[in-house]
């Protein structure tokens, strides 16, 4: 299949469904026959609407009731922007800073588009997600012209963050998903456009991690579950990009939550394995535990109660030892 970074989104859509042009013509007929609304779409008009042109309006009802996408954001967001191509932007993008920008960008234009509310990303899309993300390759930004990003500015947006985590605590995620979009929004920018030093950079990636985590975790607080493992992935990617393996491990564990809790038991367990075997021999004791807590609780799951066991000893055993640098919330 053809590289989505490269193509038009219909371009993409239509091969990802093994599609020729006349072939989507042909079921856009037919769909608008079912649905009282005749077209004459043929293999030259989709060629026009992957050149640039916009389909008129009863050609975008149909296609979008053929792709299952709903109404309302056909109406809401515009042409080309409301068809399901962006989902692979997060999967298809390379593990760069540049990579990561593009995920997030993609994700705060997207808003909250959470097709029939399931998972979009499993089995064999997941593991290479964790794989990738086990042995993403370091990568340079170029130097990008642009506003310097100050010490005083990322101060600044961290305590923001820490704010909304406070009034996630309090409040629930479910009425925060907007502050965390806005606020994912500001760093992507910032990332995109700004100057920074290598350690200013460090800390826009660790920030951005954050939040795209409390975004996913807030946006399946509103039971948005598409939306918020897009969310975590992102997360994940920018916790590659700021080099925080432990927070990365952290974050594959709650991916295999919701994994889980939608009856794929046995990608959880990989999860938890993958951010286990990759997270980082200086992670403190309660960290630790707290993976291996995971893993206990998803072997288990997936009735393997002997191993399960012996994860949760090992969690015992780390949560018995002298902390002295207690585990940091994201």
């Amino acid at each position: 299949m053809s590289d989505p970074m490269a193509l038009h989104p219909l371009t993409y859509v239509r091969e990802g469904k093994g599609w020729g042009k006349a072939e989507l013509a042909r079921r856009m007929c037919e769909r608008g026959a079912e649905l009282g609304v005749p077209l004459a779409t043929n293999r030259t008009a989709v060629w026009k609407w992957e050149q640039g042109q916009a389909p008129d309006a009863d050609a975008q009802r149909v296609l979008a009731d053929l792709l299952g996408v709903p109404e309302d954001h056909v109406r809401s967001v515009p042409w080309p922007r409301w068809l399901p191509a962006w989902e692979s932007t997060a999967l298809a993008a390379p593990w760069t800073p540049a990579g990561t920008v593009k995920v997030f960008a993609d994700l705060v234009r997207s808003g909250h588009m959470d097709r029939r509310g399931f998972l979009s990303i499993t089995g064999v899309a997941l593991t290479g997600v964790t794989a990738n993300w086990a042995a993403a390759p370091e990568a340079f930004a170029s130097a990008i012209d642009g506003d310097r990003v100050t010490d005083a500015m990322m101060t600044t947006i961290e305590a923001r963050v820490d704010t909304l985590r406070t009034l996630d605590d309090q409040m629930g995620g479910a009425r925060l998903l907007d502050q965390a979009t806005s606020d994912l929004a500001l760093i992507t920018s910032l990332l995109d456009h700004g100057r920074y030093t290598d350690a200013i950079e460090h800390r826009l990636y660790a920030t951005a991690a954050r939040v795209s985590y409390l975004a996913g975790w807030m946006a399946y607080d509103k039971g948005l579950r598409s939306l918020g493992q897009r969310y975590y992935v992102g997360a994940l990617r920018s916790a590659h990009g700021a080099k925080e393996d432990g927070c990365g491990a952290f974050i594959l564990a709650e991916m295999g939550v919701h994994i889980s809790d939608s009856g794929d038991t046995a990608a959880r367990v990989k999860l938890i394995d993958t951010a286990i075997g990759n997270a980082p021999s200086a992670l403190p004791p309660a960290a630790g535990s707290y993976l291996y807590l995971h893993q206990a609780e998803a072997l288990s799951r997936d009735t393997e109660h002997e191993a399960a066991g012996k994860s949760l000893n090992r969690a015992y055993d780390l949560w018995g030892r002298k902390i002295s640098s207690p585990m940091r919330r994201l």
